[in-house]
């Protein structure tokens, strides 16, 4: 049944022809021939997706009618309101990683310091229903992921109107002259997300759904895995391995020698990729404390690298755990010439 707060139902009435008449017993008495009423339904955007029956018989109220011929045989018919044609499509770039293998979702790669931009486009293919795209919030804890993650933010919309914003009906199906709330504003719509990964969001992983929705409830969704892989790290203006160094807690030699490809560390490429060290996997009773005295570095050094670690320096790690180390450089016995002898 149509919502009756949403749809609006109009009984109109026309009589034609009604004639005042002197019958029998001089009963007086209303001829109405012909009659006509009309059914007015308007349906608003919350009620797309649902349908109504409507039955109607033409009676005479005059008692001089036999019963069998008083009402006539019932005109049944049927108004659907049409949902949304909600087309979300996931993008090319999201569409193309490899897959998690127990959620199924894509799992979208990037670094810390990396830009991220997901391009995402929705529209109504009835080019009816306005369209927003927004991301899913699970308050719950849920499946549905926490949202953006932090640092992350949404482009504002940029709205297509429907061409059928002048189109109007005559006896048939009529659409509004213009745009109205929930219609014909913004049936296609582009939005983009923008993130930059933050030193501590290094080794993050973190479910993000986005939803494509129209004001009649009708939404699609989908959802990305997204990963800040550790030990990489893209230079922002101004770097030099001597700053990202003191970031890490490392040594500017670490890193040198940890990128082949840099012939001078204080000129670095606007975004260019630096590896930060090497990544290890834990044994079986392994802490940071040891790993720190292993890799001649410190346990400050490694929580740097490893911010999703939450251990303090004796906490066993579990075997197979990933670790980013920049590994200690050993400066007790500095390179000299050899003597011209």
């Amino acid at each position: 049944i149509l919502d009756a707060a949403a749809a609006r139902f109009q009984l109109l009435t026309s009589v034609h022809i009604c004639l005042q008449t002197a019958l029998l017993f001089f009963a007086a008495l209303t001829t109405c021939n012909p009659a006509k009423r009309v059914l007015k339904v308007t349906a608003d955007p919350r009620t797309a997706g649902q349908e109504a029956y409507f039955c109607a018989a033409a009676t005479n109220d005059q008692y001089l009618c036999p019963s069998t011929t008083a009402v006539s045989q019932a005109t049944c018919f049927r108004i659907v309101v049409p949902p949304p044609q909600i087309l979300f499509p996931v993008p090319d770039e999201v569409a193309a990683a490899d897959r998690d293998n127990s959620t199924g979702d894509p799992m979208l790669r990037t670094y810390l310091g990396c830009p991220l931009r997901i391009e995402m486009e929705a529209q109504d293919h009835l080019d009816f229903f306005d369209i927003s795209i927004n991301a899913v919030v699970d308050a719950n804890g849920g499946a549905l992921g926490p949202g953006l993650p932090t640092g992350a933010a949404l482009t504002s919309s940029f709205c297509s109107p429907s061409s059928r914003a002048a189109v109007t009906g005559g006896d048939g199906p009529n659409f509004p002259v213009g745009p109205g709330p929930g219609y014909l504003s913004c049936t296609k719509v582009s939005r983009a997300m923008d993130w930059v990964p933050s030193q501590d969001q290094a080794g993050m992983q973190s479910r993000l759904c986005m939803r494509a929705s129209a004001v009649s409830g009708h939404q699609v969704t989908w959802c990305v895995l997204l990963i800040v892989d550790k030990c990489r790290y893209c230079a922002k203006e101004g770097d030099t391995l001597v700053t990202i160094a003191q970031a890490f807690s490392s040594d500017w030699l670490q890193l040198f020698g940890a990128n082949g490809g840099i012939s001078d560390p204080n000129t670095l490429a606007y975004l260019q990729l630096i590896n930060l060290g090497a990544m290890y996997q834990a044994r079986a009773g392994d802490t940071l404390a040891l790993l720190a005295a292993r890799f001649l570095t410190t346990v400050e050094a490694l929580a740097l690298s490893n911010p999703d670690m939450q251990i303090s320096a004796n906490d066993e790690l579990g075997a197979g755990t990933q670790i980013c180390v920049l590994p200690g450089i050993c400066r007790t016995a500095e390179y000299s010439a050899p003597s011209p002898s």
